[in-house]
């Protein structure tokens, strides 16, 4: 379990580090203990998430809440916890197993900062469809794979090519995900 004050100033280190300041990392735990707490992130920003899975233009109507909250419920676990578990092997190859948990702990705050950022973008978007809204979020989406690169160079302490690469994994990783969770919402393969 994770307490308030800890929370507040993982949020407060994330946005430090959004900030380019690199002394965000000194608020976050970089211990085990908080690499394993920082998911909790997750469930601080579920409910901001929540409003963009129902009103999903292919949402409730089409698929069924019971079915939607399923396949979303399990997506969105999946989704947070992909990218640290790949981690485990890419941080032994590149010989930053010591680094591992801080790098889980940034990760998991700065998500959940960038998630902060984008669900409004994302809910406008969703509400009033439009070619501005679009552009503003392609626009927001691309400051925050910056923000994570800058994350991930400075935790891991690689060069900006590596860091390149692994953002650029992680959002393969995070297409692939929505990809399939579409496919089993648009086909029918989990019963609702």
């Amino acid at each position: 379990m994770i307490n308030g004050a800890e929370a507040i100033r993982s949020l407060y280190g994330a946005y430090r580090l959004a900030r380019l300041d690199p002394r965000g990392l000194e608020f976050l735990d970089q211990s085990p203990e908080g690499a394993l707490r920082s998911f909790w992130a997750a469930v601080i920003v579920l409910p901001v998430f929540l409003p963009l899975i129902l009103l999903r233009p292919d949402g409730v109507a089409t698929t069924g809440i019971a079915r939607l909250l399923l396949v979303e419920g399990v997506s969105y676990v999946i989704s947070w916890t992909a990218f640290p578990v790949l981690m485990v092997h890419v941080a032994a190859l590149l010989g930053r197993q010591t680094r591992y948990a801080a790098f889980v702990s940034a990760y998991n705050w700065s998500g959940a900062a960038s998630a902060l950022v984008m669900s409004p973008v994302a809910l406008a978007s969703t509400l009033a469809p439009s070619e501005p809204l679009a552009l503003l979020q392609l626009a927001v989406m691309a400051l925050l794979l910056g923000y994570e690169w800058f994350v991930t160079r400075t935790v891991l302490g690689v060069g900006g090519g590596i860091a390149a690469g692994l953002v650029f994994a992680d959002l393969i990783l995070s297409l692939y995900i929505r990809g399939v969770t579409d496919g089993l919402l648009q086909t029918g393969a989990v019963a609702g």
